[in-house]
């Protein structure tokens, strides 16, 4: 195993959990996090790692630092050695926080003991580690990270549980990077491009690996945009199953929704919701006469005076052919009368022919009822509605109905 970074003598280990320096302020500013800057304590608790009294991301960035900045590039190159475990949220969810923490700790006291040196293993966040490296070829450095890859994929045997464990690391030697991001972004990259060929296995960065990261990413920003297109035509079309074509109105689907909902808030808040249902007089579907382009033309027409008239808080909907609704949120049945007064006003000023007889104008028939006590869910509401409405149709039409 080659030797440990040699640290320098600005920050010299003293005894456990301590740090001596040359001043009595310090101040820690190496990359720090907001959660990081917020932690108070010595410079000892921020160069540590609470959980596993490891270094600390903090301690990694102010030890490379020193490193970089005396470092000779020629000879042997120190190697730095980033570990991750595989699949560790699973082991979270699986075993709970508790004993995943507990797992943490196993692994830190496994890289304390082959790693040399106080000052040279580091855990900087969540379950991913560090170790340093002295000076040493490349081939040394491999073999040393397999050796910890070995070790560290020995079951973690806790509370009765066998934990199973795995972990990638990825090798980076000093000398290819003089900046200390740099060299952690090469770490990360070879650490992921483990991961990304299954894991459980040791990576050497090189220059290839770049452009296997450049094209990743690449990928992933496809990837990216595929699921936003797929997620925008999913939408597309989740609306148009709930739309008429011919007017663009909500459909019976979209009614029988909004319907349900309604009455769910009518239940819960106590407040009051009408409904009107409407349909054009002496209307047969059948009749070839509204099958015709002039007879659409005036179905369309009626449908966009009923939209035209509803309050901006009130919903109205294309049940079928010449058959509409609309749901009046906040509205008993006086309000659902005068919001039938102001259809039928509408169409009167509209003169709209009847297909089947120019010389006549097309009439229509609205029922209006309050949601109450008396019906025990949205289906009664509407069953009393569509019975108002066949009854006002079957005596002649052209007027409003609601109960009295």
């Amino acid at each position: 195993m080659p030797g440990p970074i040699r640290l320098f003598a600005s920050r010299r280990a003293g005894r456990k959990g301590e740090i001596t320096t040359t001043s009595s302020t310090v101040s820690v500013t190496y990359g720090s996090t907001p959660a990081e800057r917020s932690k108070g304590g010595s410079l000892a608790e921020w160069m540590r790692d609470d959980l596993t009294d490891l270094g600390s991301l903090v301690g990694l960035r102010a030890d490379l630092e020193q490193i970089l900045d005396e470092y000779q590039p020629f000879g042997a190159r120190p190697a730095l050695l980033l570990v991750d475990l595989d699949g560790f949220g699973r082991i979270n969810s699986t075993y709970g926080r508790s004993r995943a923490d507990q797992v943490l700790v196993v692994t830190a006291e496994r890289l304390r003991r082959l790693v040399p040196g106080a000052e040279a293993t580091y855990r900087t966040g969540g379950d991913e580690f560090v170790a340093l490296l002295g000076p040493t070829p490349m081939i040394d450095a491999v073999g040393s990270a397999r050796q910890i890859q070995a070790a560290l994929s020995e079951p973690v045997d806790l509370e009765g549980f066998s934990i199973p464990v795995s972990a990638s690391i990825g090798v980076v030697m000093f000398g290819d990077r003089r900046r200390m991001d740099g060299l952690l972004r090469d770490a990360d990259v070879t650490m992921y491009r483990a991961k990304a060929e299954g894991g459980n296995r040791v990576d050497v960065y090189n220059w290839e690996l770049d452009s296997w990261s450049t094209a990743r990413k690449r990928e992933v920003e496809r990837l990216a945009k595929e699921v936003d297109e797929l997620r925008l035509q999913n939408r597309v079309l989740a609306e148009a199953m709930t739309l008429d074509l011919d007017t663009g109105m909500p459909n019976s689907l979209a009614f029988e929704a909004d319907h349900l909902q309604i009455d769910a808030w009518r239940k819960r808040s106590g407040e009051t919701y009408a409904i009107l249902r409407a349909r054009i007089d002496d209307l047969d579907p059948a009749q070839q006469h509204f099958r015709s382009p002039a007879g659409g033309k005036a179905t369309v027409r009626v449908a966009q005076a009923i939209q035209d008239t509803v309050r901006q808080s009130d919903r109205a909907y294309v049940l079928d052919e010449g058959d509409f609704a609309v749901l009046l949120k906040g509205s008993g049945v006086k309000e659902a009368v005068a919001a039938a007064e102001r259809i039928r006003s509408r169409l009167k000023n509209l003169a709209i022919e009847h297909p089947a007889d120019p010389s006549r104008q097309l009439t229509i028939t609205v029922a209006a009822i309050e949601a109450g006590f008396r019906h025990s869910d949205p289906n009664a509401v509407l069953i009393e509605a569509n019975d108002l409405l066949r009854r006002a149709s079957d005596s002649g039409g052209a007027r409003i109905v609601w109960p009295r």
